[in-house]
C-alpha cells in the first residue's frame, strides 16, 4: 500500500453533540476530509471507498475497531462520515475504552469506490472523543440539570461569571487593545501599529501579501449607489463636522472624484471617469508646486530657442509626426518633429524659418503676373460666424485653378484651405514682373521722346 500521510489534505473535525446533561453519549463522531489524487487535484463528486481504524497506543498500535463507508465527495472534494455507524470489520464501537488511551484513528481510501486502498492516513485523536467517556459518569445527583449551569460574559481585560465572581486576565492573556461598545469597536493604543498580512507593520494600518492584495472600500451587494465608499482624510477626528479632503466613489456615475472642503466636503477637486477621462473643475499649475495664477499654468522645467523637455507636445496616434510649443525667454516657439519652424517675437510679430541651410530644390518661380490679374478678390463672411463681419479673401477652389500648390485639402472633411501669408511672395513676384514691363516701357518712351524732339528739329 502507497502511504502518502494525509496526502489527500485531510482534517478532521470531531464534533460531540450531547443532549442532555443526563442522556447517554452518542456513540459516534463526525469527521470531515478533502480528498486529492496523487497529482494534488481534488477529486469531486465521487463515490469513494473507505476503511477507518481505531488503534490503541500509537500510529502503529493495536487494532481495536474498524468499519468501513462509501462516501461520495462533494464540488469541493469534501466527504463527511460519522465514524461509529459504518459497517463493522473488527471491534464493538460501544465498548471501547476511552479511559485507556491515547487513541489514533487511521484512514484508508480507494479512489474507485472499492476496497483496495492506496491513500493511507494516520492522526491522533486528542481530545473530544474521550468525551464519549463522559457517557459513563454517575447521573445529576439532585436530577436539576440548570442550577449548576452558569452565565459568563467578557468585558475589555476581565472575565465575569454569574453570581457576581469575576476574574482579571493577566496581560498577554487577552487583546487589551481593543475596546467593544455597542456596534463600535476601537483600538485607543496610540503608540502602535496594525498589520494585515504582515507580522511587522511598519505605519498605522499596514496590509501586505505575497501576492495580489486589495483594500476594499463600498457597499455590500451594491451596485450604481451614488454614496458606493469613502475615504477621508481629516484634520480633526474629535471634530463633530469634517474639515478636509475625500476620495469618493459614485457608483452611479462611475466616477471617483477628490472633494474638499468641511462640513460638506462638497468642493470637487478632480473627478476621474472609468473610461480613463479626467476632469478638473478649478485651475491647474504644471510644473510648481504653488497656486496657478490662469486656468492652466505651466512651469517649464528648461527654456530656450531648440525644443527640449519643456511646454507642450502634441504627438498623432497613428504616427510619429509631432508638434511642440513652449516658451524660449522672448520668443514663442514652433517645432515640428524637434525642429522650431516659427516663432512668435515679444512684439506679436510671427516669424518663419527660412534659412537657406533649410531649404532643397531651390528653384525661380515663374511667372504670376498674369494669373495675380486673374485672381478675384472677394468680401464674405463664414457660415459658422453668425453675424460676423465681412472678411477679405479667396475662394480656394478659384485659386486652385491658378495656384494649385498654395490650396490643401482637409483629409477629414474634404474641404480646401489657403495660406494667405504665401500670397505676400506671390504678390513680390508680381510686382518684380510689373517693374520690368515699366523698366521696357520707360526705355520705349524715352526713345519715342528723342524722335520726337529729331521730328521738331526738322
Amino acid at each position: 500500500m502507497k502511504k502518502i500521510l494525509f496526502s489527500f489534505s485531510a482534517f478532521v473535525l470531531l464534533i460531540l453533540i450531547i443532549t442532555q446533561a443526563n442522556a447517554q453519549a452518542p456513540q459516534a463522531f463526525s469527521y470531515q476530509a478533502v480528498v486529492r489524487n496523487s497529482s494534488n487535484d481534488l477529486v469531486v463528486n465521487t463515490a469513494i471507498g473507505m476503511q477507518v481504524s481505531i488503534l490503541q497506543g500509537s500510529s502503529t498500535g493495536t487494532l481495536v475497531y474498524a468499519e468501513t463507508h462509501n462516501p461520495t465527495t462533494n464540488d469541493n472534494g469534501l466527504f463527511t462520515i460519522d465514524v461509529g455507524t459504518g459497517t463493522v470489520g473488527t471491534g464493538d464501537f460501544t465498548t471501547i475504552d476511552w479511559s485507556a488511551g491515547p487513541y489514533f484513528i487511521k484512514t484508508e481510501i480507494d479512489l474507485t469506490g472499492g476496497s483496495t486502498y492506496s491513500i493511507e492516513g494516520v492522526s491522533q485523536l486528542l481530545s473530544v472523543p474521550y468525551a464519549l467517556y463522559a457517557g459513563s459518569v454517575p447521573a445529576d445527583a439532585d436530577g436539576d440539570s440548570t442550577n449548576e449551569l452558569q452565565t459568563l460574559s467578557f468585558s475589555n481585560d476581565t472575565l465575569y461569571i454569574s453570581d457576581g465572581n469575576s476574574v482579571e486576565l493577566p496581560s498577554g492573556g487577552a487583546d487589551l487593545d481593543w475596546v467593544i461598545s455597542g456596534n463600535d469597536i476601537y483600538n485607543e493604543n496610540q503608540l502602535g501599529n496594525v498589520g494585515i498580512g504582515t507580522m511587522s507593520p511598519q505605519y498605522r494600518l499596514t496590509v501586505g501579501d505575497t501576492g495580489l492584495f486589495r483594500v476594499a472600500i463600498g457597499h455590500d451587494g451594491n451596485f450604481n449607489e451614488t454614496e458606493a465608499g469613502r475615504l477621508v482624510f481629516t484634520e480633526d477626528i474629535s471634530f463633530t463636522g469634517t474639515c478636509g479632503f475625500e476620495i469618493h466613489h459614485d457608483g452611479a456615475a462611475n466616477t471617483l472624484s477628490i472633494e474638499s472642503g468641511c462640513t460638506n466636503l462638497s468642493d470637487t477637486s478632480i473627478v476621474f471617469t472609468r473610461t480613463g477621462e479626467v476632469r478638473i473643475p478649478e485651475r491647474v499649475k504644471i510644473g510648481e508646486n504653488s497656486n496657478p495664477s490662469v486656468d492652466v499654468h505651466i512651469k517649464q522645467s528648461t527654456s530656450g530657442s531648440s525644443p527640449g523637455t519643456a511646454g507642450i507636445r502634441f504627438e498623432e496616434a497613428s504616427t510619429t509626426n509631432q508638434w511642440q510649443l513652449w516658451n524660449g525667454g522672448v520668443e514663442f516657439n514652433f517645432a515640428y518633429n524637434g525642429t522650431r519652424v516659427a516663432f512668435i517675437g515679444s512684439t506679436g510679430t510671427y516669424n518663419q524659418v527660412s534659412d537657406r541651410r533649410f531649404k532643397s530644390n531651390i528653384t525661380d518661380m515663374d511667372n504670376v503676373l498674369p494669373r495675380v490679374l486673374q485672381l478675384r478678390p472677394v468680401d464674405f463672411t463664414y457660415n459658422f460666424d453668425n453675424g460676423g463681419s465681412m472678411t477679405p479673401g479667396f475662394i480656394a477652389q478659384e485659386v486652385y485653378e491658378l495656384f494649385p500648390s498654395l490650396v490643401s485639402e482637409t483629409p477629414e472633411t474634404g474641404y480646401l484651405a489657403i495660406p494667405y501669408a504665401n500670397f505676400s511672395v506671390i504678390a513680390v513676384k508680381a510686382i518684380q514682373e510689373q517693374q520690368i514691363q515699366m523698366d521696357e516701357m520707360k526705355k520705349e518712351i524715352e526713345l519715342l521722346k528723342t524722335e520726337i524732339e529729331a521730328l521738331k528739329a526738322r
